[in-house]
């Protein structure tokens, strides 16, 4: 039980620190609905556990690759800021039918979409591999090493981070009603621009890569 309330505040920590996902999911909640935005938290979530995974198994010769390879933050931003760009131009093109229908719920295989949409993003994103292997690396000694409660307590912080992001996608759907087409283009073109400033960072990461000196040493305790 304690591990499992030790885990809460990384979910809500994880519901900010999800970058260009956060304004993503908002913005996807409120222009497209609630399933489409959920299954980009789904996705996301599932590249989460793709992340710890890898950090388990491999930890220190995959950060060392990082650390010795900026290419791969600076493939991420790039990767980013197509996408960002590619939405925008789709968003662009669109105006018209934005303004003039009510917006579709998306269904079958394009709802779909939305899952490989948030699990690509999300796994481009080198410092999100960051966050989970530095977690791993600080939490797992305070667990005694016990693989049953590294999962309790990952699992914990995931099903909490589903939780809450259903919650703050229900509260983003509610806000739409009360929003005008010209508003939910401005936001949709506005999200656009704040993947493209990601990518932006994301490259930047590359120039400055952080250091793996804290991390190595730790690794090297429990692995």
């Amino acid at each position: 039980m304690n591990d499992v309330l030790s885990a809460l505040p990384f979910s809500v920590l994880l519901i900010f620190a999800t970058g260009p996902l956060f304004f993503l999911i908002l913005e996807t909640s409120i222009s497209k609905g609630i399933k489409p935005a959920f299954l980009i938290d789904l996705g996301a979530v599932f590249a989460d556990a793709v992340f710890v995974l890898v950090a388990f198994l491999g930890t220190k010769s995959l950060l060392a690759d990082i650390k010795d390879n900026p290419n791969l933050y600076i493939l991420g931003g790039v990767l980013l800021m197509v996408y960002a760009t590619i939405s925008a131009i789709t968003t662009i093109r669109k105006k018209e039918e934005i303004f003039e229908n009510e917006p579709i719920e998306p269904k079958g295989f394009h709802l779909f979409s939305y899952f490989i949409k948030g699990f690509f993003l999300n796994i481009i994103n080198v410092g999100t591999f960051l966050f989970w292997l530095g977690l791993l690396v600080s939490i797992a000694p305070t667990l005694e090493l016990e693989i049953n409660r590294i999962i309790v307590f990952f699992s914990t912080v995931m099903i909490g981070y589903l939780i809450l992001g259903f919650v703050k996608i229900v509260l983003a759907k509610q806000l739409s009603k009360t929003l005008t087409p010209p508003v939910i283009y401005k936001i949709r073109l506005s999200v656009c621009v704040l993947l493209v400033i990601f990518g932006i960072y994301f490259i930047y990461q590359g120039a400055h890569t952080p250091e793996s000196d804290v991390l190595l040493p730790s690794i090297n305790q429990w692995k």
